[in-house]
C-alpha cells in the first residue's frame, strides 16, 4: 500500500461540472473515511476545504469528526489565499480534501493551476450512471487534462445496472462504444467511457444505499464513523453498548414514575421517544456496520491499490 507518509501530503480534488454527481458524498463518505482508516492519525485530522455557497456539507457531517471542515464562497482570492496558507506551511502531516461546487469549478482549476501539476494531486470525479452525466464526466475529464495532461484520476461511481429502454440513448450518445455493454455491470460501463481517457481501470464503485441519506440527514455523520460505533455493539464479550445501558436507566426512570400515586403520562411517554431514540440508533449503527464490512471495507482495499497503481515508487 502507499506509504504513509505520502498519503498524509496527498490531495484530493473532487468535482463534476455536473451538479448532483455526488461530489459532497464522496468527499465526506468515502476519501475522508478511507485516509481515516489507513492513517489512524493519532487525532490529525483531514482538512476538507469546500467551495460553494449552495451545498455545505459541513451542515449534513455536523457529527462528524474526520475532517477539519473550512467552506469558502470564493474560488478566487479566497481559495489562493488558503492554497498559500496550507501548501507553503512546513512538514504538512495532514492530507487535504478540495469539494468544489459545480459552480465554481472552471474558475477553482485556474486558481489551483500550479497545484494541479504536484505530483501528489489526485482527482475525484463522480459519476451516476446515465448517458448526461457520463457526457458531463468525459467533459469534466478533458477540462482536468488541459491544466495536466498527467493527471492522476479516479472516477467514483454508482453501483446499479441500466435502466431496460437506455439502449437507444446510449447508443444515440456514444455510436457503437456501448455496442457489447448494454445490461453489463457499471464497472464495464464506466471502464468503458473512459477508455478514451487511458485511466484503464482508475474507477470504483460503491453500492448504493439509503444509509447515506440517513447517516448525512438525520444523524449528521458518515457511514463509516456509525459503523466502527456498530462494531462495538454485542461482540459477545458480555460488554453492552452505552446506549443499552442508557435504556435501562430511562426504563428505571419510567418504573419510578409509574410507582407515583399520580404518574405523568406526558412525562411517560417522553422516556419512551427516548427509548426509541436510543433503539434508532443502536438499528442505524449496526446497519452501518454490516454495510462497512461488505461494502466500504472491500472498496477502500479497492481504492488502495489504485492508488499503488498510480504511485509506484511510493
Amino acid at each position: 500500500m502507499t506509504n504513509s507518509t505520502l498519503m498524509r501530503e496527498m490531495i484530493f480534488i473532487v468535482c463534476n461540472k455536473k451538479g448532483g454527481a455526488g461530489k459532497s458524498t464522496a468527499a465526506n463518505q468515502f476519501i475522508a473515511p478511507f485516509l481515516a482508516e489507513n492513517l489512524k492519525s493519532g487525532g490529525k485530522k483531514v482538512k476538507l476545504i469546500e467551495i460553494d455557497d449552495n451545498n455545505n456539507s459541513r451542515a449534513a457531517y455536523a457529527e462528524s469528526k474526520l475532517t477539519d471542515s473550512v467552506l469558502i464562497a470564493d474560488a478566487g482570492k479566497e481559495l489562493e489565499k488558503i492554497c498559500l496558507k496550507e501548501f507553503s506551511m512546513a512538514g504538512r502531516e495532514y492530507p487535504i480534501i478540495f469539494d468544489i461546487g459545480v459552480g465554481y469549478f472552471e474558475q477553482a482549476l485556474e486558481t489551483l493551476s500550479n497545484v494541479l501539476l504536484d505530483e501528489r494531486v489526485v482527482f475525484i470525479v463522480p459519476a451516476k450512471q446515465s448517458p448526461d452525466d457520463a457526457i458531463n464526466s468525459k467533459t469534466t475529464i478533458g477540462k482536468i487534462l488541459e491544466y495536466n495532461p498527467l493527471a492522476k484520476i479516479v472516477v467514483i461511481c454508482s453501483d446499479a445496472m441500466y435502466d431496460y429502454g437506455q439502449e437507444d440513448d446510449l447508443r444515440e450518445e456514444f455510436g457503437i462504444l456501448f455496442g457489447k455493454y448494454i445490461n453489463t455491470r457499471t464497472n464495464k460501463f464506466m471502464q468503458t467511457i473512459f477508455d478514451d481517457f487511458k485511466i484503464g481501470e482508475n474507477f470504483v464503485s460503491i453500492k448504493k444505499s439509503s444509509l447515506f441519506i440517513e447517516a448525512g440527514v438525520t444523524f449528521l455523520t458518515t457511514i463509516y464513523e456509525a459503523g466502527e460505533i456498530g462494531k462495538t455493539i454485542h461482540k459477545g464479550d458480555g460488554v453492552r453498548h452505552p446506549l443499552e445501558l442508557e435504556i435501562d436507566v430511562i426504563r428505571e426512570k419510567i418504573s419510578a414514575e409509574l410507582a407515583k400515586e399520580k404518574p405523568s403520562q406526558k412525562t411517560i411517554d417522553g422516556l419512551n421517544s427516548e427509548i426509541e431514540i436510543c433503539r434508532t440508533k443502536l438499528v442505524f449503527y449496526k446497519k452501518c456496520a454490516k454495510y462497512s464490512t461488505t461494502h466500504l471495507s472491500p472498496i477502500f482495499r479497492d481504492f488502495a491499490k489504485i492508488l499503488d497503481g498510480l504511485f509506484p515508487k511510493a
